[in-house]
């Protein structure tokens, strides 16, 4: 399964066309006169790679009277970005239509897809005669091939491609003077590969600089997001904070330890993204038998879902940092898990999982799968499946429950606890 989540195609441009381009765009019929003399994209990346915020500055003139143009920007995707425009400075509405004829995307990374453009945004500008500046915003998300989608645990295994097109803006009349890009990799750093040519390295950024460019010939920018190497616990407590998996609504635990200066170990800590809190046992001892059970809330609009949790129940994802993370002493000083009894709090289906603990306390997250995977064509186990079928299908509150089997007795406390406690469903 491939997924192409709220893509853009990017670049604007007058849609009174006539003929395809080379690259699948289209030509204007000379209607239009106001021209592009230059652009200048400067493209932004971080620490979500799922996330690439791109603004394009135009410099437009306009030799004649001042004129109407219908402006329009190809999107992709199910639920594609809205991009914010501006003319000198004034915001321009943009509403979605219906292309009647889609536009491809040419691209030579995308060996299983061909991804195209089947709508539009569409603006009405109101050219000026002279010089104006049209500026086009849009955050959005690189396209992610593989049997995932960018919205599971594993997104980091896979690399991203961002495209930008440059042709849409190549339906203005004639060539641009210049066009500058700039790319800002943020904390992504040198996981940022410009694969068009001509890029260089400046201060830490990638830099372009074209004259006397004909953007309606042109092939897209192309950009590859090496991240399948990123730290797999900074990939899930970022993508916790954004809400994409089963969204816990309660959580209540067997025990709690008491509140000790301005730290409280309640149970909902083991949700909030958080590794430097967590929920710790209170009872005596190691904590071995205490239990928490966590409810989630159904997904409120099921096509906000990845693609493969819309096809039906399938694997379940966990992921659990086993020990108080807030530091390297409080990790070595607590009881951790290793190995945690997951059940569904009505006691009908379980599993026992094995947990590694790490000694790093900044990389100690533990995933597992319940069974299954859509790449193997295996089956998920009775545990996922009594869990993600009726909180995706069925719309009710899923409720798991988790027992301390098995701890680690702490160097200097007894208590047992756990910072992150997270549950999905999951591809792979």
């Amino acid at each position: 399964m491939i997924a192409l989540l709220g893509a853009a195609l990017a670049n604007g441009g007058p849609d009174a066309w006539t003929q395809p381009t080379p690259v699948g765009d289209a030509r204007p019929d000379g209607t239009v006169r106001t021209r592009l003399a230059s652009e200048r994209l400067e493209v932004r990346f971080g620490v979500d790679f799922d996330r690439v915020h791109a603004t394009a500055t135009y410099r437009l003139v306009n030799d004649g009277a001042p004129e109407t143009v219908r402006y329009a920007v190809p999107l992709l995707g199910e639920k594609p970005p809205t991009p914010t425009l501006t003319l000198d400075g004034k915001a321009v509405a943009c509403a979605l239509e219906p292309l009647p004829k889609a536009i491809p995307l040419f691209a030579d990374t995308y060996e299983m897809f061909d991804p195209v453009a089947e709508r539009v945004c569409v603006a009405s500008l109101a050219v000026p005669s002279g010089a104006s500046t049209l500026v086009l915003d849009v955050v959005e998300e690189p396209f992610h091939e593989s049997w995932s989608t960018s919205k599971d645990l594993h997104a980091g295994v896979a690399d991203r491609d961002w495209v930008w097109m440059l042709a849409p803006a190549g339906s203005w009349k004639g060539t641009v003077d210049t066009l500058d890009v700039v790319l800002d990799p943020g904390a992504l750093g040198d996981r940022v590969q410009p694969k068009t040519a001509g890029f260089e390295r400046r201060e830490g950024r990638w830099v372009l600089h074209r004259e006397k460019v004909d953007l309606a010939a042109a092939q897209p920018l192309h950009v590859h997001l090496a991240v399948a190497d990123m730290d797999r616990q900074a990939i899930v407590l970022g993508m916790a904070k954004r809400g994409f998996w089963m969204k816990p609504v309660s959580a209540r635990a067997s025990s709690t330890l008491a509140a000790q200066g301005g730290n409280r170990y309640d149970a909902a800590n083991v949700f909030d993204a958080d590794p430097s809190t967590a929920w710790c046992e209170g009872v005596e001892g190691s904590g071995k038998g205490s239990w928490l059970e966590i409810r989630f809330a159904p997904p409120t609009h099921i096509e906000d879902l990845p693609v493969y949790v819309r096809m039906g129940p399938g694997p379940l994802a966990m992921a659990v940092i086993p020990g108080y993370a807030k530091s390297a002493s409080a990790w070595a000083g607590n009881g951790r898990v290793r190995e945690l009894k997951v059940s569904t709090c009505d006691g009908k289906t379980s599993d026992t999982v094995a947990v590694a603990v790490a000694d790093d306390w900044k990389a100690g997250l533990v995933t597992h799968r319940f069974g299954g995977s859509f790449k193997d064509d295996t089956m998920p186990t009775a545990m996922a499946e009594v869990v993600t079928k009726p909180w995706m299908q069925e719309q009710v509150e899923a409720c798991v429950r988790v027992e301390l089997t098995g701890v680690v007795d702490g160097g200097k406390w007894a208590d047992t606890c756990i910072s992150e406690l997270l549950f999905w469903p999951e591809t792979f």
